[in-house]
């Protein structure tokens, strides 16, 4: 719920502890009814095998290239990693904190890592040769919402955002590595909830938000040393516009309108907005990679149907296709460049197994690395493809349908995204690819109010929680039990956050399509969880909630606890330390229909399970609870 709209492996993951082997083993029994079982042609492998890898092991994230291109790094868990490029299988790993979230290189010789702890944030500074912790360069309480946020190195300078003075508000700091001393480098006007800077360090723009008439509006301020003013401004109906590059005085902005999205330079001072010098009918910008020694655009990263590059300047065309040679069903991604570009880290993603990163040194075959999962078995049978379903009204539907390639319609597992204002992307979806093994066709469907099918989409989903947004759920069920993909019928509904709000839903409103729902941290009153919003002085998120979401008397009747009746079961879990949502908004739902919701309560974990405990006891009590009311198909 948002609060503010064959795998290459050289590398071995440190082993396993005595209690994670017993709970993958117990999860494995669960989930294979404590016997082991030979598929067969053209049916998927055993879920245990997939589940027991996948909730044991942390996935592999923020994959780091050094400057100087000798050296990787990256997190796992609560583990920091690094090791030198032509031995990436003998990293040193430095345990810190409970769980990190954000990695980047301080030069060749340091590492700037987020920590949390608990209910603290630090940003910490990290010798990289001698593999110590130097010290916290800042802190944030999350039990006040604070934020910490890292804006990059300039001339050895760490800048980066802080709104421990005015909570939602950040101001803009640096701290000169390896020193530990933060000085303040703009304070906040007011309402910027964004800084950048530019290859001088300096802030040259900003984005910040204003109230309107409708909800909210987004400026872009150009200015500096406390003087700023609004250079670009837009609503949420019209076409949005971002800071993706700030140089010579000008910003790069990307540009999402109607059926369109650009790239172009503008001008602050002239106020004068350039032809674009990049355009694609209906891609979403997600990267630009400009062109040595720079600025222009060298390489733009847009996702179409899938993730999709677009070399734009010499050189690139040729790095590219050499990507793409190495396995032409792959998205490649660039994820880190160095040494003038001699070596580029790029990670590769499929649709039906995990990513892996590859190396591409200038003149030299790329090179595989490892795999984002370590240890995931290769998974047989399983195939992930999209599809376009026509919602009552006409509305272009986009999804992906995972199922066993084995032939035949399977009993449908709806599995919707959160958000709602986020979207399912092409790539490996490993909760899809937990439920086919079980044996269930799943359908994703990006209903109505989704991100990246352009604003047209997004702003369709304008106050249609319980109504539109809803129905487009059943209609691509509908499309999928029309392609023979589903059995007419039998069918349960699952989610997270505003997924998890949208199955209570499904079994509230159309009992008649849905046989169960499995939720995860749902609002289950929208009225008390927008009212939250403002009183945790979240100003903007209220704002926005009330522009897309609706006033109270929409949001009393489209809230699950509005409902009498319920004739369907649920499995309910939540974070008993969820601070996104409130845990009493399960509880009470819980409390409301007793003898139909089977409640899951995750001691200590928050809004997303990154604990691999409590994702075990969760997708546990998953495939339990699918195997007593939506039976599989037997292997």
């Amino acid at each position: 719920m948002s609060n503010s709209a064959p795998y290459p492996c050289r590398f071995t993951v440190p082993p396993q502890t005595d209690r994670d082997r017993a709970l993958a083993t117990l999860l494995t029994l669960m989930l294979l009814g404590g016997a082991a079982s030979t598929p067969a042609a053209g049916e998927a492998r055993p879920a245990g095998d997939v589940v027991s890898a996948w909730l044991s092991e942390p996935a592999i994230t923020h994959v780091r290239l050094a400057p100087d291109g000798n050296r990787l790094a990256w997190l796992a868990g609560n583990r920091l990693h690094v090791a030198e490029l032509a031995s990436p299988s003998e990293p040193r790993v430095l345990r810190l904190g409970e769980r990190l979230t954000s990695l980047r290189w301080a030069g060749d010789d340091g590492l700037v890592v987020r920590v949390l702890d608990g209910r603290r944030e630090r940003l910490v500074h990290v010798d990289a040769d001698r593999f110590v912790e130097r010290h916290a360069l800042a802190s944030a309480s999350m039990s006040t919402r604070q934020r910490l946020a890292t804006l990059g190195v300039r001339g050895g300078k760490l800048y980066f955002t802080s709104d421990v003075r005015s909570p939602f508000e950040p101001d803009l700091y640096r701290v000169s590595l390896p020193s530990a001393t933060p000085e303040l480098v703009e304070r906040n006007p007011g309402r910027v909830i964004r800084w950048h800077v530019d290859r001088l360090g300096r802030p040259v723009a900003a984005e910040s938000w204003q109230p309107a008439q409708s909800g909210v509006r987004y400026n872009l301020l150009a200015g500096r040393a406390g003087r700023w003013h609004a250079a670009r401004s837009f609503t949420l109906s019209e076409a949005h516009e971002r800071v993706l590059q700030v140089a010579d005085g000008r910003w790069l902005l990307a540009r999402q309108g109607a059926g369109e999205a650009t790239l172009g330079w503008f001008d602050p001072l002239a106020g004068r907005l350039d032809a674009p010098v990049w355009r694609h009918a209906d891609g979403r910008i997600t990267n630009v990679v400009d062109a040595l020694p720079g600025p222009q655009p060298g390489l733009v990263a847009f996702e179409a149907d899938r993730p999709r590059l677009d070399p734009v300047a010499d050189g690139w065309a040729t790095r590219v296709a050499a990507m793409n040679s190495v396995d032409g069903r792959a998205a490649f991604t660039l994820v880190g460049r160095a040494g003038g570009d001699e070596t580029l880290l790029w990670k590769a993603e499929w649709t039906d197994r995990p990513g892996s990163f590859y190396v591409q040194r200038a003149g030299l075959e790329a090179e595989a690395i490892f795999a984002e999962r370590q240890g995931f078995p290769e998974v047989s049978g399983i195939s992930r493809e999209p599809f376009e379903a026509q919602a009552r009204d006409g509305l272009a539907l986009p999804g992906f349908v995972t199922r066993p390639r084995a032939n035949g319609p399977r009993p449908a597992i709806a599995l919707v995204h959160g958000g709602p204002w986020a979207r399912d992307d092409w790539g490996f979806d490993p909760a899809a690819h937990f439920l086919a093994t079980l044996g269930y066709a799943v359908i994703q469907v990006n209903f109505r109010g989704s991100t990246g099918q352009g604003n047209a989409h997004l702003l369709a989903g304008r106050q249609s929680w319980g109504g539109a947004m809803q129905d487009d759920l059943l209609d691509a069920l509908e499309h999928a039990e029309a392609q023979g993909w589903a059995v007419p019928g039998q069918a349960c509904v699952m989610g997270a956050s505003y997924g998890g709000y949208a199955a209570l839903m499904g079994v509230l409103r159309d009992s008649e399509r849905f046989r169960c729902a499995v939720s995860l941290a749902p609002v289950t009153d929208l009225v008390t969880h927008v009212e939250a919003l403002r009183a945790s002085g979240n100003r903007r998120g209220y704002l926005e909630w009330r522009e897309m979401v609706g006033p109270d008397r929409v949001l009393a009747t489209v809230s699950p606890m509005s409902f009498t009746r319920l004739e369907r079961p649920v499995l309910l879990g939540y974070g008993t330390a969820d601070r996104v949502v409130a845990p009493a908004q399960a509880r009470r739902f819980a409390a409301r229909f007793p003898g139909q919701v089977r409640s899951v309560p995750l001691r200590a974990a928050g809004h997303d399970l990154h604990s691999p405990a409590a994702r075990r006891i969760w997708y546990a009590s998953v495939a339990s609870f699918l195997a007593e009311h939506l039976p599989p198909p037997q292997r």
